[in-house]
């Protein structure tokens, strides 16, 4: 199938950007060990054929906890997903300027792919910077490990690499305790995996 002429000219903008693009419509930016990270979500509305909404959400990967959490789960790290932490680009953008990014494969996709973009020039790079320094990574996701159970993974991680280990031990506390009675089987996963940090934390005391 033919990809949508909205989507080619998204691509073709962020390359200009200098994101790179992977599989799907996942982009990247920079190959150290942090990297800014881009994920375009489509979804099309029904009875309107060619007709695409899209949601690009932009963040950080830190591959350096990103490693910790793939060993903690028994399994290999990818390359480039998931991201470590990351939000829809249209909650970054100030409200009385927050729209929706919708194509629909005509001329009129360049000025919202030229919108989008702004958007992602002006508010999703800086997010990437601010979220590229370990400390304000961990207080993102100390935010958002309450609601969130992959960020609940990454934040005692984020905080023993800054060099806070008590915090970090307090940290993974936290989780097991927001955690309560439940007795599912990702609960069951993220207790054992809080297990285990704690374990490599101390044995490096």
């Amino acid at each position: 199938m033919a990809a949508h002429t909205g989507i080619t000219l998204l691509i073709s903008a962020a390359a200009e950007m200098g994101l790179r693009k992977r599989a799907g419509l996942v982009f990247t930016l920079g190959d150290g060990p942090e990297i800014g990270w881009l994920g375009l979500n489509t979804a099309s509305r029904a009875g309107d054929a060619g007709v695409l909404l899209v949601n690009p959400v932009v963040g950080v990967r830190d591959q350096a906890i990103e490693e910790w959490v793939a060993r903690g789960r028994g399994e290999k790290p990818h390359g480039y997903v998931p991201p470590t932490f990351a939000e829809p680009l249209r909650y970054l953008v100030p409200s009385e300027l927050r729209r929706d990014w919708i194509l629909h494969g005509g001329a009129a996709d360049h000025t919202v792919v030229a919108d989008l973009m702004e958007a992602m020039q002006t508010v999703g790079m800086e997010f990437i910077s601010v979220l590229s320094d370990l400390d304000a990574l961990g207080r993102a996701l100390g935010g958002a490990a309450v609601k969130d159970q992959q960020a609940a993974y990454r934040w005692p991680v984020a905080l023993f690499l800054a060099g806070r280990r008590d915090a970090a031990l307090r940290a993974a506390a936290d989780v097991r305790a927001g955690l309560g009675g439940r007795s599912d089987l990702a609960a069951d996963e993220l207790r054992r995996f809080l297990s285990w940090f704690e374990g490599e934390v101390r044995a490096r005391d």
